[in-house]
C-alpha cells in the first residue's frame, strides 16, 4: 500500500514539474542572408502588447529567450539603419527575422 502511494505521489509529482516548464523562443536576425549582430529584440504578450522580456542578437544574429509561461505573444525586433518589424512568437520553433534596410537616412548634427 504505501509502495503505490509513493508511486502516484512521484508520478503526479512529476507531471505538475512538467507542465509548468517554461518554453523557449528562440531564432535568428537577419537582412539579406547576413546576421544583423545587437538588434533589440521585444517579447510582447499579444493580448495588450506589453513587454515581456528584452534580449539582444549576437554576433551570428541568434537571440533567445527562456523561462517564459505559455501564452500568445509577438517579437519586435528593431535595430539602427533597419525597419522595426513585427512577428507571431512561435513555442518552440526557432524564427528566422529578415529586416528589410530603412529607407530613412540618419542626419548628421553640427555642434
Amino acid at each position: 500500500m504505501k509502495t503505490a502511494a509513493l508511486t502516484f505521489l512521484i508520478s503526479v509529482f512529476g507531471l505538475c514539474a512538467f507542465s509548468q516548464d517554461p518554453s523557449p523562443y528562440k531564432g535568428r536576425v537577419t537582412s539579406a542572408n547576413s546576421p544583423v549582430p545587437g538588434a533589440t529584440i521585444a517579447l510582447l504578450k499579444v493580448a495588450d502588447s506589453s513587454l515581456v522580456k528584452l534580449s539582444l542578437s549576437g554576433n551570428d544574429g541568434h537571440f533567445e529567450f527562456t523561462a517564459i509561461p505559455k501564452g500568445s505573444y509577438l517579437y519586435l525586433v528593431t535595430s539602427v539603419g533597419f525597419d522595426s518589424l513585427y512577428a507571431k512568437a512561435v513555442e518552440n520553433e526557432p524564427a528566422e527575422l529578415q529586416l528589410k534596410q530603412s529607407s530613412h537616412a540618419l542626419t548628421s548634427v553640427t555642434v
